[in-house]
């Protein structure tokens, strides 16, 4: 439908380096599945972790942070807690955490995803 096609436009927009125009229609983008199809689906538990990726593109970390935290608890509760889409989340919160220069909260979140990364590939996946 056309919102797929409108997020799809949103993050070329953000490959394209536009990361403020792309903020912009991701968050409209957003508004608009919410109002469609809820809170809590995977797609837009995905566009909130789009969404993050957009503000931290910006250099907007503390929204970014509370926009992954907001698609992790989505990603928990309708994909499960073991799910390697969590470990993205979580790689990406950590990345921001070490940005912000906040070590042990990095360090922990980066501990859990790779929990969550060798219970669903192994330990000697590269992934």
């Amino acid at each position: 439908d056309y919102i797929e096609a409108e997020w799809g436009i949103a993050m070329l927009t953000l490959h394209e380096g536009k990361p403020q125009e792309a903020l912009t229609k991701l968050l409209q983008v957003l508004e608009a599945f919410r109002a469609s199809r809820g809170h809590e689906n995977p797609q837009v538990a995905m566009l909130t972790h789009n969404v993050a990726m957009a503000c931290r593109a910006c250099n907007k970390l503390d929204q970014a942070i509370n926009l992954y935290s907001e698609s992790l608890k989505i990603k928990k509760k309708v994909l499960g807690p073991e799910h390697p889409f969590v470990a993205v989340t979580l790689m990406n919160m950590g990345v921001i955490y070490n940005i912000q220069k906040d070590f042990q909260k990095a360090q922990v979140t980066y501990e859990e995803a790779l929990a969550i990364q060798k219970e669903n590939f192994g330990d000697s996946n590269p992934q």
